[in-house]
């Protein structure tokens, strides 16, 4: 089993309306409805607090969820091994959870995934690779136009400043989630 937020309650999530911060969410557990932790630091991202964000993507890493769920938390766990260094261990675990998002057809988790693999590209200097799954976020839906103007903001200007001939090259081909994750899979693959 998981990890305890408090008496016998799982750690996935923390009860809306508590105050900022994983302390918090031990000391106020109980309430009817949770907010999942990975969205809580996804908010705190768009509101550029990436310290508190940074703090959540973690707490949700730790969690333990049971076969099947639905979840953020392995591009999440990918992120944490990014920010620590472990770049091949990231790509790896990035690479799986792609493969388990193809394999169950969850294909819609591409926009979340291609947020790491963009942050993680534009870090390593893999502007080509970063831009196209760009042009992909930016026009799949609300949420990834939203994610490009600020979870992916970062690596856009870096990719924007360096190079306009990438994007050039790289926005004739539009994707769809399904192309997206096999795109980013392959390039995972190469570096893995």
């Amino acid at each position: 089993m998981g990890r305890q937020l408090a008496a016998g309650v799982p750690a996935v999530g923390r009860s809306v309306g508590t105050s900022a911060g994983t302390s918090e969410a031990s000391r106020n557990v109980g309430h009817e409805w949770y907010v999942p932790v990975p969205a809580l630091g996804y908010s705190a991202s768009f509101q550029g607090r990436r310290d508190q964000a940074e703090r959540y993507f973690d707490d949700a890493a730790g969690v333990d969820l049971p076969e099947g769920a639905l979840s953020a938390n392995k591009a999440i766990e990918a992120r944490s091994a990014f920010r620590r260094g472990h770049r091949a261990q990231a790509f790896q675990l990035l690479r799986s959870y792609i493969d388990e998002l193809i394999e169950t057809g969850n294909v819609i988790a591409a926009s979340v995934v291609s947020i790491e693999f963009i942050n993680m590209m534009a870090a390593i200097d893999r502007l080509p690779e970063a831009v196209y799954v760009i042009d992909y976020l930016e026009a799949i839906n609300d949420f990834g136009a939203l994610a490009t103007r600020t979870l992916v903001a970062e690596a856009a200007h870096k990719v924007a400043a360096r190079s306009s001939t990438d994007r050039a090259g790289a926005s004739g081909d539009r994707l769809d989630d399904r192309q997206a994750l096999a795109y980013m899979r392959d390039v995972l693959g190469r570096l893995a």
